[in-house]
């Protein structure tokens, strides 16, 4: 990441890396400014969503404990 960048109403910040990122048009907002920052979000929200699945399933089984 580098210095802090000053942020106008025709740029925000990316939601991955921080960087300014330029809002073209009246479109809705751009949250990347790469499109390699969008898939590894999206990555990172899916692998999230994995684990918080499988703690789930492993607090609903039954414990197997044959004493």
């Amino acid at each position: 990441m580098t210095e802090e960048l000053p942020y106008t109403p025709r740029t925000r910040p990316c939601e991955w890396c921080g960087e300014a990122v330029d809002q073209l048009g009246t479109r809705a907002p751009r949250l990347y400014c790469r499109r390699s920052h969008r898939q590894r979000a999206f990555e990172a929200r899916r692998r999230l969503e994995m684990e918080q699945r499988l703690a789930v399933a492993e607090s609903a089984a039954p414990a197997n404990n044959p004493s």
